[in-house]
């Protein structure tokens, strides 16, 4: 969700974008997606709303509601960010930074080594994306890749090992508390 003068925009499930005003009262609503979800909103500066669809879509809209573009990229969009001067980024499940000008022109594009989880504009309009491949470019308005700089890389195999372990664990526990063997069961799990 994003604020933009006493307005906020909300991406939701099942495809709604929503922008409330600062009351909590419907200024508009739209239905842009029949997938699971609008993952991001940004405003940007001249009052245009950003969205970044699970359908592979970058969504434009004015404050009234009104779609300005879109644009259809090689994957899911999970972040949006725009500029001081209405350079709009998105990063894309498909490895790819974006940028758009605010009429939905493609200014250039840039593939990563992994999935772009999130952009963010500096005031001087430097651009900064990461994700999956555990690197973060640092990219110029024109798209010239000014640096990159590797982070520390994560096993996401063992988180998913280390939350299914506990989730299993849990539903366990609540499926035993009716038994007998609750008891025994909790003094284990809390120890």
């Amino acid at each position: 969700m994003n604020w933009h003068n006493n307005l906020l925009a909300v991406g939701a499930e099942m495809g709604y974008l929503v922008v409330l005003n600062v009351n909590g009262n419907l200024k508009w609503k739209h239905m842009v997606t029949t997938s699971p979800g609008i993952y991001s909103v940004a405003w940007s500066n001249s009052g245009l709303l950003a969205a970044g669809s699970w359908e592979r879509y970058v969504y434009v809209f004015d404050a009234n509601g009104n779609l300005k573009w879109k644009y259809e990229t090689g994957g899911s969009i999970g972040c949006v960010a725009w500029s001081n001067n209405n350079l709009l980024a998105a990063g894309g499940l498909d490895n790819y930074v974006y940028v758009f000008d605010a009429c939905g022109n493609l200014k250039w594009r840039y593939e990563t080594g992994g999935w772009v989880e999130c952009v963010a504009w500096s005031n001087n309009n430097l651009l900064a994306a990461g994700g999956l491949d555990n690197y973060v470019y640092v990219f110029d308005a024109n798209g010239n890749l000014k640096w990159k700089y590797r982070g520390y890389k994560l096993d996401v195999g063992i988180y998913i090992f280390v939350f299914a372990c506990l989730f299993i664990g849990w539903r366990m526990y609540r499926w035993m508390r009716k038994d007998k063997e609750a008891a025994i069961l909790k003094r284990l799990l809390e120890d």
